[in-house]
């Protein structure tokens, strides 16, 4: 990307949560039952998670968000 130094995007907690969900390979519907929230709900944050990291898929997410230091 053309994002300069490691700065990671501005996320919420929520967005946080499902993200480290997804990096534990959780699908959408899980994490959707975990979390007590719809599917739809799930999916709309993984969207707004592609959108700040500028991503195209979920191992993009995993990859931009290790590298940001957002995940372990």
């Amino acid at each position: 990307g053309s994002k300069s130094g490691n700065q990671a995007p501005k996320i919420t907690k929520r967005e946080q949560e499902i993200l480290e969900l997804i990096a534990k390979e959780h699908p959408s519907r899980e994490i959707a039952e975990l979390l007590g929230i719809s599917f739809n709900t799930v999916e709309t944050h993984r969207k707004h998670l592609l959108n700040k990291f500028a991503v195209k898929s979920t191992v993009g997410l995993i990859t931009e968000a290790m590298r940001s230091g957002l995940l372990e």
